[in-house]
């Protein structure tokens, strides 16, 4: 089951959109959520709560699972049990002109020092070893959709971490040429 889920994983990869429906990157991510959900066991839950109005927009491919992959990896600490798993949540919703996803999670958080050096670099483009994937995600979201649009991180240490990803409400096409324009 984890290879077949792993080749529908490599296949996403490789192809060579850089746009998708909402509805593609969310299936990719139940996809990636559901591998890890097989590898941590009981450990580990998660739930998707979206909006049937986000399907109709697209986004930039993969905007998503980095930000879900380090409330795995950070989030879910070694001492979850079945008994008290981390839950992750992704919900989506349309407000206004734009999409707001938003990953959360009950896991250890992070340290408050730590979040406002990781605000901090995320406000200046700075790129930091230990966070490269939020670190390209955030400057995708700056390229694509203009600086009013960055990674938005709130955390506390031993409650969770919540990041919330906003994007200009836009369909494949109309999003498809605008990126078009973008690296002219």
């Amino acid at each position: 089951k984890m290879i077949l889920m792993l080749s529908g994983l490599f296949r996403n990869m490789m192809k060579k959109d850089a746009v998708v429906t909402n509805r593609e990157e969310l299936a990719y991510l139940d996809s990636y959520m559901q591998l890890f959900a097989l590898r941590l066991g009981e450990r580990m839950r998660f739930s998707f709560d979206i909006q049937e109005e986000v399907y109709r927009y697209a986004t930039v491919k993969h905007i998503l699972q980095p930000v879900v992959e380090n409330a795995l990896v950070h989030g879910v600490s070694d001492n979850r049990t079945s008994d008290d798993p981390c839950t992750i949540r992704i919900t989506a919703r349309k407000e206004e002109s734009d999409i707001l996803f938003t990953i959360s999670d009950d896991g250890c958080g992070i340290p408050r020092q730590k979040l406002e050096q990781i605000r901090e670099r995320l406000k200046s483009g700075e790129l930091f070893g230990e966070s490269i994937g939020i670190y390209n995600v955030n400057n995708r979201l700056r390229i694509v959709y203009g600086c009013g649009y960055q990674l938005q991180i709130d955390s506390k240490e031993e409650e969770g971490t919540l990041v919330r990803v906003r994007i200009k409400a836009m369909k494949k096409r109309e999003l498809e040429s605008y990126v078009q324009t973008i690296d002219r």
